[in-house]
């Protein structure tokens, strides 16, 4: 090209140029890019965590408040039973008072 067409060697050149100039701002745009990308994911798997952690929170108060609620509830139905057994024996002792006094009228 220098000793046939001498101007197209400066056109050839400066395309040249022009195209590693492209090539070297796509690479840096190519670079930003996969960076952005790159931090989006960490904020992505950050957020994902605190998620996660906040979801694992909430079943931990949620298993811990049945827990409680269930020992509260076993807690009432033995107090109930003592109860009833209480006035059962009350029920009894005043079925054998109506029993001797029945035994005292007939008697009188």
């Amino acid at each position: 090209l220098r000793k046939d067409e001498p101007h197209l060697l400066t056109n050839f050149e400066e395309i040249l140029t022009k195209v590693s100039t492209q090539i070297q701002e796509a690479n840096k745009e190519k670079e930003m890019m996969e960076f952005a990308l790159k931090r989006k994911a960490a904020d992505y798997g950050e957020e994902i965590n605190h998620l996660e952690n906040e979801m694992e929170q909430q079943i931990t108060s949620e298993k811990d408040r049945m827990f409680n609620q269930s020992s509260e509830l076993k807690s009432r139905c033995q107090e109930l039973e003592d109860l009833l057994r209480v006035k059962e024996q009350e029920q009894e002792q005043l079925i054998q008072e109506q029993n001797r006094l029945a035994r005292r009228c007939i008697e009188l």
